[in-house]
């Protein structure tokens, strides 16, 4: 390879990190981002959701935009516009701006990531194809996990005095290098037939992922109106009209953007309900995991984003092994993988058990190492099995397919486990308050304080803590709690006694927070190894090995026997 082919890879690689890390770089900094601009959880959770939706939405749209303008035109507009969202993304000032922005930036990272691929397929030598794939996945996969762990580092170094803001600015010193080295290093390429490309298809399936993830983020905020549950309800209509119009394009032989090949092959069928089973429960774990170290536990965003470094360190390692293992294994490469990970959600369980809200990241590091080993199995295996199952002419479109299904299962999933794990916060809350209520007592014995205002104030401490846990906007002070701290100012004892009691109240709601979030990050984790357990039951199903022939390829080729 020449100078400028290494040039041209390092620009490739540079794109995919930049979009991958994006993913989930926003978990750590939630908090800081709530603060700031007054975020409600429905928005905090689109954030980071709604990038994974428009990214699902896009994908398959930008393959086609690919063949039909050039790779290296369609890179370049996608690594324009997520260098500008990114800006965008930087200088929101409030919800609504970032929210947007986020989408923008997803829809601008699905634009660049198949041309990624198409490049290294057509730019480089054969014989250096799977070398430079594997450098590819290498890339890609430590991008994806290393995420949490650099936004920490950029919250703590704070460069520039930016804050949050940090995380996005990032990504515009590489968008300018990949932009520029794009336009100087790839080669431009256009497919010599014309290609059709079904924008009416893709705006359905785009509307399908709307009206699926949009209801679930906003619902619990909105108290559910009619029209939102409507059209949670009436999610599915485009997606049954998008496979319609998909089957009809296909059988006049036009253009399609999932073929009905694929959706008529039993393989790709059950790969896709596997697929939506397994990353609508592995993409919310990381999204609800680090707001509770940062809320329940009060970590720093460094520490917390460094907690999370155990379980990319096992994903790692078993990924780069899991190439072996799933041509050894199969499917129950899959199996061993979801076994895995439901293991670890049992013992983040016990652990949360046994340690309560002392839980710290050095107790459950062996956990999410656990985890990690798990997600480095079945995450690779996934695409290796299903794919040996279709057709070679349609591995692409499959595997493009594939990674759109992942991430608006993770879209949805980041959307339904918010709804549980919010819902056990206001249910627990009650539990955490009987659970600090002997220790405000002891507290209140020194003081002026006579038993029934003591039995007032624990009243009061009490649905101050409930309203906390059940106040739509996090950013909002309850009434309650207002009034708590004007019944102290109100109480007939030494004025001098009155800060100090506010003074141990504050930390005492602080420990019944913790306890709050520890018992719903604990009985959340139900989910978790609920949909593993059903990931792995649903890996059954599918054939030990693949062929990746069908009767069309079967009839140039021998099948070796499964």
């Amino acid at each position: 390879m020449s100078p400028a082919d290494w040039g041209a890879l390092a620009v490739l690689l540079c794109a995919t990190f930049v979009q991958l890390v994006d993913i989930n770089i926003v978990n750590i900094a939630i908090p800081s981002i709530q603060s700031q601009l007054n975020t409600n959880f429905a928005s905090a959770e689109l954030i980071i959701a709604g990038y994974q939706m428009t990214f699902a939405a896009f994908l398959m749209l930008a393959t086609k935009l690919g063949d039909r303008f050039g790779p290296k035109q369609i890179f370049l507009i996608g690594m324009f516009g997520f260098t500008i969202s990114s800006l965008g993304c930087a200088m929101s000032e409030n919800q609504v701006e970032l929210v947007g922005f986020r989408l923008l930036q997803g829809a601008a990272s699905a634009t660049m990531f198949p041309q990624v691929l198409t490049h290294i397929q057509l730019e480089f030598p054969p014989s250096l194809r799977s070398k430079l794939l594997a450098i590819y996945g290498a890339v890609a996969g430590v991008a994806y996990l290393v995420g949490p762990a650099t936004s920490g580092i950029l919250l703590h170094l704070n460069p520039f005095g930016v804050g949050w803001r940090s995380i996005f600015l990032v990504n515009l010193p590489i968008g300018i290098v990949a932009l520029v080295g794009g336009v100087l290093l790839l080669r431009r390429t256009v497919s010599p037939a014309r290609v059709d490309v079904d924008y009416l298809g893709a705006a359905l399936f785009g509307l399908f992922t709307a009206a699926l993830v949009f209801p679930l983020a906003y619902g619990r905020e909105s108290g559910w109106p009619l029209w939102l549950v409507l059209i949670l309800i009436g999610s599915p209509i485009p997606l049954i009209a998008f496979i319609l119009r998909e089957r009809y394009r296909s059988t006049r032989g036009l253009e399609v953007l999932l073929p009905g090949e694929l959706i008529s092959t039993a393989v790709f069928r059950r790969g896709i309900v596997l697929t939506v089973i397994f990353f609508m429960a592995i993409s919310p774990f990381l999204f609800a995991f680090t707001l509770y170290l940062q809320l329940g536990q009060n970590l720093s965003p460094l520490y917390a984003g460094l907690t999370t470094l155990p379980y990319a360190a096992g994903a790692a390692v078993l990924s780069a092994f899991s190439y072996r293992i799933s041509r050894r294994l199969g499917k129950f490469a899959l199996l061993l993988g979801s076994s895995i990970l439901t293991a670890a959600m049992v013992l983040l369980f016990v652990l949360f058990q046994i340690r309560g809200a002392s839980v710290d990241g050095f107790v459950v590091a062996p956990a999410l190492v656990l985890a990690g080993a798990g997600f480095g199995i079945f995450e690779p295996s996934v695409n290796t099995v299903v794919l040996s199952g279709v057709s070679r002419r349609r591995a692409g479109v499959a595997s493009g397919a594939l990674l759109s299904v992942q991430q608006l299962a993770g879209a949805l999933g980041i959307g339904i486990l918010g709804l549980i794990y919010f819902s056990l916060l206001a249910a627990s809350a009650q539990y955490a308050t009987n659970y600090v209520a002997p220790a405000i007592r002891r507290q209140l014995a020194p003081f002026s304080t006579t038993a029934p205002q003591n039995g007032n104030l624990i009243r009061q401490f009490s649905s101050c803590v409930v309203a906390r846990a059940t106040e739509r906007d996090p950013t909002v002070n309850p009434v309650a709690c207002a009034d708590l701290g004007n019944y102290v100012q109100s109480l007939s004892i030494p004025e001098l006694q009155k800060p100090i009691i506010l003074g141990f109240l504050l930390k005492d709601a602080q420990v019944a927070e913790s306890v709050d979030f520890t018992r719903s990050i604990k009985y959340g984790t139900i989910y978790e190894m609920t949909l593993f357990l059903a990931a792995g039951l649903a890996s059954l199903l599918l054939p030990r090995r693949g062929t990746g022939l069908t009767s069309e390829d079967q009839s140039t080729h021998t099948a070796p026997a499964s």
